[in-house]
């Protein structure tokens, strides 16, 4: 019996050991599935503010081999709710969600695009004025939502297109490029960029509007800049997020 009990006090001494060193912890928790760590996420504050802290995030990424890869398909029938198919090997690829009902959105979120495991979503609203936008991990199952742009530096409500930036590889942190449309006197269109960013905070307006031939709803990341192309020619334009040029 006695031989039990002083069995039992070392285990627990040791737990408290492991408990009490932060390094140790994050070594255990980057060997573990996701699964468990959104688990995990809810024994203590302290679990919680390891496993959501972006550095770890980062670590996280890059000693994962083999994430998981797949499509999420819009619907046919409905407007918001999607159907995943999975693109990884060895993996049985169920849908990590249908739909996303956060934040209480009366019609729903639907999704934007996504970036290298986030998605940037907005509320279903019919006007863009009305709309909030979203960025989600499915994975973690957290979002942040952006801010209203409404009068940031003057620019105009026409929203053309958002635009997610995400390189975990680089920085835990993300960036959103807004283009909204400007009309001049002569009637011709110009387009004016802002940025933000989960690191740095609010909106900001960058550079002088610019004018360009290109469909800027289907921006794609890549090579830590923001590309767009025109539907009909062979315009292109480009957005680097680095040094933020165009």
């Amino acid at each position: 019996m006695k031989t039990n009990i002083k069995a039992f006090r070392r285990a627990h001494s040791s737990a408290q050991i492991v408990n009490s060193i932060d390094d140790l912890l994050i070594d255990i928790f980057l060997r573990l599935p996701i699964k468990s760590l959104v688990r995990f996420k809810l024994v203590s504050k302290r679990w919680h503010s390891l496993v959501t802290d972006p550095q770890f995030c980062l670590m996280r990424s890059n000693t994962n081999p083999n994430p998981a890869v797949g499509l999420f398909l819009l619907s046919p029938t409905d407007s918001i709710s999607y159907d995943y198919v999975s693109l990884s090997i060895n993996k049985s690829g169920n849908p990590p969600f249908r739909k996303l009902d956060f934040d209480d959105e009366p019609r729903g979120v639907r999704i934007l695009q996504s970036c290298n495991g986030l998605l940037l979503c907005c509320s279903n609203s019919a006007r863009d004025c009305n709309k909030r936008y979203y960025v989600y991990n499915p994975t973690t199952k957290n979002f942040s939502t952006l801010p209203k742009l409404n009068g940031v530096g003057g620019i105009s409500k026409r929203m053309c297109g958002m635009n997610l930036a995400f390189d975990p590889a680089k920085s835990p942190h993300y960036k959103v490029v807004c283009v909204r449309r400007l009309r001049s006197d002569s009637g011709e269109y110009r387009y004016q960029f802002a940025v933000y960013s989960s690191e740095k905070g609010p909106w900001r307006k960058w550079g002088d509007p610019y004018t360009a031939g290109v469909v800027f709803e289907t921006g794609v990341y890549w090579n830590g800049a923001i590309h767009w192309i025109s539907n009909g020619t062979t315009d292109s334009c480009y957005f680097d997020l680095e040094r933020h040029e165009t």
